[in-house]
């Protein structure tokens, strides 16, 4: 063997020794279970997909994801319950468009600071959203016919 393979092992094993610790400490957690507080009512598209994520969550990792609705106030009231949560990850926010949206429509009048107090983690879904009319009103000038 030559001295450059050698060397190049050498790296490799000690890279995954000081490696160890931190893998260790990442699959640690969760080691409880976590919650995730639902800006929406039961029942709905975002609290079916919630459940389905949960669920598989709870399976794949071994520790229960336990689904907590607080609709109301345009998610405001869900989003100040994990704000207020220590950051541990234990207390998780899911909501669908309005912490893009809320900053700019209570602009210095939410209880947190979005940017400050919430980090999105990840996309569970896209919803195509739709404009629709009475079909009565066809004809006037305003709406196309």
């Amino acid at each position: 063997m030559s001295v450059r393979i050698i060397r190049r092992r050498a790296v490799l094993t000690t890279a995954a020794a000081l490696a160890a610790p931190a893998i260790a400490r990442a699959q640690a957690f969760p080691n409880r279970s976590v919650r995730v507080v639902n800006a929406y009512s039961p029942g709905g598209t975002a609290d079916v997909v919630c459940r389905i994520l949960c669920q598989a969550l709870s399976e794949k990792i071994g520790q229960t994801f336990a689904v907590d609705n607080k609709p109301g106030a345009a998610g405001t009231i869900a989003a100040q319950i994990v704000a207020r949560a220590p950051a541990d990850g234990y207390t998780l926010l899911y909501d669908a468009t309005a912490q893009s949206v809320n900053p700019s429509l209570f602009a210095g009048k939410l209880p947190y600071d979005t940017r400050r107090d919430l980090v999105p983690v990840f996309l569970s879904m896209q919803t195509p959203n739709t404009l629709n009319r009475n079909v009565s009103v066809r004809g006037q000038d305003h709406w196309p016919s």
